[in-house]
């Protein structure tokens, strides 16, 4: 087996992005090889739909932006159901984003959607006052892996379209919500200073 066939076989199963010292770990070539090997394969396989893509010294291989459309249904829609589908995109389109916000655009069944974004470990909630916050997880990142542009748009294009009519309404009510925590913090945290010098007065 070639050594361009071992790289390619690596990068193929692994669906993200791979070290060089991984790289040489699997296929037993040394890091001084790599870049003239990942040439090589970039040249193999130009003028195909894939691409190899680098980032900070790794690499990974990749489908090329315009054939995105074609791969994203697939690969989205292997484990999440089309609603639930709909609902990430659009906890991924507002993030960061509370809980509160993703059921006025959704509905109520948005509850369901998420507790299933959180234990398929998507999403994760943190306390924000009365309602949550919603976080996108490494796992997210992992398996969503969106490395351009066009590879958003594709997966942001799962949003209903009816969605997009109420963002900006929605946006005004939650940026006050967000300034108004972020206000109350403030103060808080001003009150607590306050205390902590007057007690230093008392004591000293």
């Amino acid at each position: 087996m070639s050594d361009v066939n071992k790289i390619e076989s690596v990068l193929f199963a692994s669906a993200r992005f791979v070290s060089v010292k991984e790289l040489c770990k699997f296929t037993g070539v040394t890091e001084q090889d790599v870049p003239s090997i990942i040439s090589e394969l970039q040249n193999r396989i130009e003028g195909s739909s894939l691409v190899i893509l680098e980032q900070n010294g790794s690499y990974k291989l990749a489908v090329h932006d315009q054939y995105t459309d074609c791969v994203a249904p697939v690969v989205h829609a292997v484990e999440l159901p089309q609603n639930i589908m709909e609902t990430l995109a659009i906890i991924a389109w507002k993030y960061p984003v509370v809980q509160s916000e993703i059921v006025k655009l959704r509905g109520p069944s948005a509850y369901d959607h998420m507790h299933q974004l959180v234990d398929r470990g998507f999403v994760r909630k943190e306390s924000f006052g009365r309602t949550y916050k919603l976080v996108l997880t490494k796992q997210f990142f992992k398996y969503f892996d969106l490395p351009s542009e066009a590879s958003k748009q594709a997966f942001l294009d799962k949003i209903p379209g009816e969605v997009h009519d109420t963002v900006k309404e929605i946006d005004g009510e939650i940026d006050t919500l967000l300034r108004t925590k972020d206000t109350i913090q403030s103060e808080k945290d001003r009150d607590d200073e306050i205390k902590k010098a007057m007690m230093q007065l008392k004591t000293s």
